[in-house]
């Protein structure tokens, strides 16, 4: 992990990266979140599809 830490701070040369690289820590916890996204989500219009398309079958 530390020879991509130093690879990052030679490309960008953000001080950030170089501490990183020389942190004498054993694991690099990260603490980036990525938050949960809806897979789908209906409008009105796709409801209103949906219902009409229901109450032709039935």
């Amino acid at each position: 992990m530390r020879k991509f830490f130093w690879a990052k701070y030679y490309n960008t040369g953000l001080v950030n990266w170089k501490a990183m690289a020389l942190t004498k820590k054993k694991e690099l916890k990260p603490t980036i979140r990525i938050p949960a996204r809806p897979y789908i989500t209906l409008t009105k219009d796709d409801l209103e599809e949906i219902i009409s398309l229901l109450n032709n079958l039935l």
